[in-house]
């Protein structure tokens, strides 16, 4: 699964042990464990392959048999000892072809009838629900991007599960996140000032994306810059969903050779956090950042990174509902360009 991320955390703090994940059961195809408190992703060694996920659960999809166990992370804590190995079996009586249908309208999710089932298991969000009809209504449900799959259960041995199906429920309006990307550039497209959790992407048809073209750090997203330029496409297009938000996700390609920004020019925020500007620079350097009452205690540059600190953007909030900004790259030549930093109640 793609599921598919500060302050200092204090010496007693780093110092201290996640607990031992506990209580790992299966469902039907539902692995699941007691949550950690603190943790904020976990590794699962199936067969000792690890991977990670974000949340309490994992669905095993084919059958086999698996032995797993379980170590709680986190940045700020110390790894959790391993859970209890944990040993099960998952075996199909039967194939079936399921044909799942969403009523958007009256928020029902239905399904074709499986001969001989005593009822279905339907997962939806790591979480596993049963019903006696080849329905279930989902109106109920909080804002989400569902994903659900069916499994019929017999008197005596369970189907495979079906395809994924995905269904936009009370989400908020779209945004737009727009970056340019030159054929030149080799580092990732960082997907900044947005803290993301339980991560889905999407490309431009709706596609999973692959987690090979895509990295976590610090709950920030990084787009693998060879996956972008492999599309070799004038305009890529992701749609990102994190918790109960979609994100649209542009990137002009440009055969740039010059510094310039990647990430987009025009940022809205709250004003409860740092804001972060990517740039390629070629070897270059950011030369200059000015802005109304800018001192150099306002601002960071890392390398190809501007960081404009949230106590300047709040104090610029205070009187105004934005922050203005130019800048200067230097390479062989010297690029000019602005920045702007929006208020934003959403």
């Amino acid at each position: 699964m793609f599921l598919l991320f500060g302050c200092q955390p204090s010496k007693d703090v780093e110092s201290t042990q996640l607990n031992q994940p506990s209580n790992l059961q299966v469902e039907g195809g539902l692995l699941s464990w007691d949550v950690v408190p603190n943790a904020s992703k976990y590794h699962v060694f199936i067969d000792e392959v690890g991977v990670y996920v974000d949340e309490p659960f994992l669905l095993f999809d084919e059958e086999g048999n698996y032995n797993v166990y379980v170590i709680a992370i986190s940045e700020s804590y110390i790894d959790s000892i391993p859970s209890e190995v944990f040993s099960f079996s998952i075996e199909y009586s039967e194939n079936v072809i399921f044909v799942i249908e969403i009523d958007e309208n009256n928020k029902l999710i239905s399904w074709n009838s499986v001969n001989n089932a005593s009822h279905y298991l339907i997962y939806i969000n790591g979480s596993t629900y049963t019903s006696h009809t080849n329905q279930l209504a989902y109106h109920e449900f909080g804002p989400a991007l569902l994903s659900i799959r069916i499994q019929a259960i017999y008197p005596v041995g369970q189907s495979n599960i079906s395809e994924e199906v995905y269904v936009e429920h009370l989400l908020q309006d779209e945004i737009t996140l727009l970056y340019q990307y030159s054929k030149h550039s080799t580092q990732n497209i960082k997907i900044l000032n947005r803290s993301f959790t339980q991560i889905i992407l999407f490309d431009s048809q709706l596609q999973r994306l692959d987690n090979n073209d895509v990295l976590m750090v610090n709950n920030e997203i990084e787009i693998k810059s060879d996956y972008v330029l492999s599309l070799e496409q004038d305009k890529v297009v992701f749609y990102l969903y994190s918790d109960n938000q979609k994100y649209k996700i542009q990137v002009t390609i440009n055969n740039k050779t010059e510094p310039y920004l990647i990430s987009s020019s025009m940022v809205y925020t709250e004003g409860n956090h740092d804001i972060m500007f990517q740039f390629e620079l070629f070897g270059g350097i950011i030369k200059q950042i000015s802005g109304n009452q800018l001192d150099e205690k306002d601002y960071l540059i890392e390398d190809n990174l501007l960081t404009i600190t949230q106590n300047y953007i709040q104090n610029k909030f205070e009187s105004d509902d934005q922050a203005s900004f130019t800048y200067a790259l230097e390479d062989e030549h010297i690029v000019m360009g602005f920045l702007m930093i929006y208020e934003s109640n959403n």
